[in-house]
């Protein structure tokens, strides 16, 4: 009977390994995808603020030049 609950509990402890080593990978990829996709927005970001400051620039040196909205930007 003793081999029988040693048995058992090996298995308890092997499965409850099991089971957090999947969850901590679970957690790992989720945050990683949330760091690919906050470089992403990071580069978008950087994107607009180079082409606010042209647009900036344009507008300093001539004013004839229409004011546009970070909505109305031209995308590539």
């Amino acid at each position: 009977m003793m081999t029988l609950a040693t048995i058992c509990g090996l298995l308890m402890m092997l499965g409850l390994g099991i089971f957090w080593a999947v969850r901590v990978g679970k957690k790992m990829n989720k945050l990683e995808q949330m760091e690919k996709g906050q470089k992403v927005v990071r580069n978008v970001s950087e994107f607009n603020r180079k082409v606010d400051k042209e647009a900036r620039e344009k507008i300093a040196n001539n004013g004839n030049d229409p004011v546009r909205g970070p909505w109305l930007r031209k995308r590539n």
